[in-house]
């Protein structure tokens, strides 16, 4: 019975280190070349969940008490393909990377002007502790704007955006099915702070972060014409992101004109998941 082989350099060409650096080791690893820089395309279909802030008028004003108003958190879910751009260098174990990704999305009547756009950033830097196992850690932040519906807007003059950011510790493992072929798994944990920022104080809550990221990749032999790419790799896996805060209640001034009710208390949970296709360059 032979023995499957596979050089530690196409293990770690087929790691999606938090999602960016799947590509920071190719055949040149291999060959002794200490340095690569890698490049990527993610194409995620997900279904992303966006909460804004949200106004409801519970009781309305008489001729001697203001208005009664109770903010809460209002959600619209949808299905929308966003491509996430990674760039990242290896030197020899030790990986850096950086990706992000921005998208508008449809909120309809929900936001003033119809839209609420999406950023998030990922600055990663792991360390291959064995062939094909790759520790990682990385910052992440993201942001949402605007976070107000159209109707907190009105009846309180509340505009502003949501920005959450923390520190993920991660673990990435590849399975080879052939000298080629892999079967790939990242899973990585977090804490950090989610923060509401308005025209009245804003808040700030504790937050906890999971990402998992799961599928099979192949690499390919680039054409002789095309030497300065080293490897090419495709991926083909399923992404999710959840994030639990711990509340989300805005500090409010008292009001002359409105007797306002915070909003929700207790775990919210924002999840975004779906399936990803990803190729990459290594140089």
């Amino acid at each position: 019975m032979s023995t499957l082989k596979v050089s530690r350099a196409a293990l770690a060409a087929m790691l999606p280190l938090a999602g960016a650096a799947a590509w920071a080791q190719g055949p040149a690893a291999a060959e002794g070349s200490d340095m690569q820089v890698f490049v990527t395309e993610r194409l995620w279909n997900a279904r992303w969940d966006l909460k804004l802030i949200d106004a409801t008028v519970t009781a309305a004003p008489t001729a001697t008490s203001p208005a009664e108003v109770m903010i809460t958190l209002r959600q619209r879910s949808s299905v929308k393909l966003v491509p996430i751009h990674s760039v990242g260098l290896r030197y020899k174990d030790l990986l850096v990377s950086a990706s992000g990704w921005s998208a508008s999305f449809d909120m309809g009547e929900l936001t003033t002007t119809g839209r609420s756009k999406r950023r998030e950033l990922d600055l990663t830097l792991g360390y291959t502790v064995y062939p094909g196992v790759t520790a990682a850690l990385t910052y992440k932040q993201g942001k949402v704007d605007p976070a107000v519906s159209a109707r907190a807007t009105a009846l309180l003059g509340l505009t502003g955006r949501q920005k959450g950011e923390g520190v993920l510790l991660g673990i990435s493992a590849v399975a080879p099915l052939a000298p080629r072929l892999s079967l790939y798994g990242t899973l990585a944990y977090g804490l950090g702070r989610y923060q509401v920022e308005t025209t009245l104080e804003g808040s700030r809550t504790d937050a906890r972060y999971t990402l998992g990221d799961f599928g099979a990749g192949y690499r390919f032999d680039p054409p002789d014409r095309l030497r300065a790419i080293e490897s090419i790799t495709v991926q083909l896996g399923y992404r999710f992101q959840v994030v639990m805060l711990r509340g989300a209640n805005l500090k409010l001034p008292a009001s002359a004109a409105a007797r306002i009710t915070n909003m929700n208390d207790g775990t919210l949970q924002t999840t975004t998941q779906g399936m990803v296709l990803s190729a990459g360059l290594a140089f």
